[in-house]
């Protein structure tokens, strides 16, 4: 009797783990590059294709439930084209952007000396930001699904 309950469970432990896998899948896939209304067009395909690579190392180091820093970089970069960022937002930009292309930072920046690491609630702003891109990009991908 007690090996029918081992495998009655693992056969539901299984099924989860495959939907779980397929959702995993499909978000690192189908997941939209999420920027500011009207800004689609100043995202260039190098960037769309460096969010999936993103979203890959992201769930291969178990991250879930959020959307990446590249992406969180993406969505405020496309924000500055219509709105100045706040001190906080800048910061966030610039720290992101420091961290995924050092060269053009660089080279922007040159002698303009260090800027401070961004400050815990500056953190906080920048996960809820990505809790939301996630969120969209999951909205969107079962409106795709149910098309």
């Amino acid at each position: 009797m007690g090996e029918k309950i081992v495998c009655i469970i693992g056969k539901k432990k299984k099924g989860k783990e495959e939907k779980q896998f397929t959702e995993r899948l499909a978000y690192m896939l189908m997941a939209p590059t999420i920027v500011w209304p009207q800004m689609e067009g100043s995202i260039t395909e190098e960037m769309k294709q460096r969010c999936k690579t993103e979203r890959l190392l992201a769930v291969a180091q178990g991250v879930e439930g959020t959307a990446t820093d590249f992406e969180a970089m993406i969505f405020i970069s496309s924000a500055t084209l219509a709105n100045p960022p706040s001190q906080t937002w800048f910061r966030l930009y610039i720290h992101l952007f420091k961290r995924f292309y050092p060269e053009q930072h660089k080279q922007i920046t040159g002698e303009m000396g260090e800027e401070r690491e961004p400050q815990p609630h500056e953190l906080q702003e920048l996960e809820r930001l990505k809790q939301w891109i996630y969120k969209k990009q999951t909205e969107a991908i079962k409106a795709k699904q149910k098309q």
